[in-house]
């Protein structure tokens, strides 16, 4: 399944609970992710969900995601 991920997702994660420094597993993971397709974004402060809804598309948040995927990020040695 494909999705579209607000870019305020990954700069509060960066900057509050997955910093690089420790969650590099997370970022290759959105990095491999994310080469096929970069978005611009609008200068307006638009809410994801309202976004969704308005051209009638499902919207899920990022943690409710991540589960539904069974995504795992594991530590290495």
């Amino acid at each position: 399944m494909a999705y579209l991920l607000d870019s305020n997702v990954f700069i509060t994660a960066k900057y509050k609970y997955y910093g690089f420094d420790y969650y590099l597993g997370l970022w290759r993971w959105v990095e491999e992710g994310t080469k096929q397709r970069w978005l611009s974004a609008s200068s307006r402060l638009v809410k994801m969900p309202n976004v969704c809804t308005g051209v009638c598309v499902d919207w899920i948040d990022t943690f409710d995601m991540l589960r539904l995927e069974h995504t795992r990020f594991v530590l290495g040695r």
